[in-house]
């Protein structure tokens, strides 16, 4: 394996994830291959690092340009197994080889992405790594203040930055957040309301059309039935039909289900 293998591999795939809609059959065949080659440039390096620091550097954007891949193509699981080893990069190394050009745009990327999964233990302790010079980058302060905003419970602050997003990345996590937004809102909506204009709800969810709005109705459904409420569009209206739930039954058959795992688990002592 040559250095310029690498690269060419690094270029091949930073131009994938640059494309509107990406090649994923391509793309992870490519991301394959290079980490075939990563392991043999690891094998390498890790016994003479102050002698590599261009393969150390060329290692660190493989990594953040893979990191954007999986963001591209949507793939979270590969992304959150990714970021431990960006992490060496930036911490451990970061003494050898500086800091990148894709720095910050990644650790914005790391706060939505803690932020959007819940992660607020983790969040505030990687926000207090963070430099307060650091914290005024613009991509690190577009995740600062939405959290902030969040927190406080601005939502329309919160929706608004979805057209102030620093890269388009960083919308897969924002619309993760925008999904939490809706569902709470949709739990208020069926409280305080018996109908709305489609105007209205589309202004109220942050959704663009009818089409998207019957989308938005149609995934909550059961969260609507379990709080006795059906919502349905009639007309130029969004109606929310109330109705009484039989909580009743529903803690007879909990109570049923806790009785018989506690059935099982003397069962399993005995036995």
């Amino acid at each position: 394996m040559s250095i310029s293998d690498f690269k060419k591999g690094i270029q091949e795939l930073a131009s994938l994830v640059e494309q509107k809609s990406v090649d994923k059959s391509k793309g992870d065949q490519l991301v394959v291959k290079m980490k075939l080659l990563q392991i043999q440039l690891e094998s390498q390096e890790w016994s003479q690092a102050k002698q590599n620091n261009e393969q150390l550097q060329l290692s660190r954007t493989f990594y953040e340009v893979l990191i954007e891949y999986y963001l591209k193509t949507k793939d979270l699981s590969n992304f959150e197994l990714t970021l431990p080893r960006i992490k060496v990069y930036y911490e451990d190394l970061k003494h050898l080889i500086g800091l990148s050009d894709r720095y910050y745009k990644i650790l914005g990327l790391r706060l939505l992405y803690l932020l959007s999964f819940n992660k607020m233990s983790e969040f505030h302790s990687l926000l207090e790594t963070i430099s307060q010079v650091d914290q005024q980058n613009t991509f690190v302060a577009f995740s600062v203040k939405l959290e902030r905003s969040f927190q406080v419970g601005n939502y329309s602050s919160v929706l608004d930055k979805k057209q102030d997003v620093p890269d388009q990345l960083y919308n897969v996590f924002l619309e993760r957040i925008l999904e939490t937004i809706r569902y709470e809102l949709g739990r208020s909506a069926e409280k305080a309301y018996k109908s709305l204009t489609i105007k209205e709800a589309l202004s109220i969810f942050y959704l663009n059309d009818q089409a998207s709005l019957q989308t938005y109705i149609n995934s909550q459904e059961k969260e609507a039935q379990e709080n006795g409420c059906k919502w349905e569009i009639q007309g130029d209206r969004l109606v929310f039909s109330k109705f009484e739930v039989d909580r009743g039954s529903k803690i007879d058959a909990d109570r049923m289900i806790k009785r018989m795992l506690g059935y099982a688990h003397e069962l399993e002592k005995i036995i």
